[in-house]
């Protein structure tokens, strides 16, 4: 947010939904009535929801983890109602991160220097982005034999 003005914080969907499940898991009936709450924007009810959780939850274990679940969630509250506002078009650079640039650089990971991982980066997001690789090689050997004519 700090180097794009005008950006807004917005937690994404697979975050929320994870603490939702931490939260209500063992509690299968609770999730519809916790998206609810969420989605209606109603924070009273979900942490009345919450509390009610861990009232009935047995293992301290577990309780542990809706108390986290809570505070991450009531914590992020602004973010996640970020999401509903007319203007949120929706992000997909979580998805991206993973498909396009994690799949060649860390999930099967090979050895990188700091130049080689920054132009597989680049060159994996042009190609991501419509970018023909071999007409990028083409265009760039034009301009290396340009260069020696002169």
């Amino acid at each position: 947010m700090g180097w794009i003005k005008g950006s807004i914080y917005v937690l994404d969907r697979y975050h929320l939904s994870k603490y939702v499940t931490q939260a209500t898991a063992h509690m299968a009936d609770i999730t519809p009535i916790m998206w609810k709450h969420i989605n209606n924007g109603d924070k009273k009810k979900v942490k009345e929801l919450f509390s009610a959780i861990i009232s009935a939850t047995e293992t301290e274990t577990k309780k542990k983890a809706v108390q986290e679940a809570k505070k991450y969630i009531l914590k992020n509250w602004d973010g996640i109602r970020n999401q509903y506002k007319s203007d949120y078009i929706g992000c997909s650079a979580e998805g991206h991160v993973s498909h396009i640039l994690s799949a060649r650089l860390s999930s099967r990971p090979l050895g990188w220097c700091k130049t080689g991982v920054d132009q597989m980066a680049r060159l994996r997001a042009f190609e991501a982005n419509g970018g023909v690789v071999y007409d990028l090689l083409l265009a760039k050997k034009r301009r290396r034999l340009e260069k020696q004519e002169i």
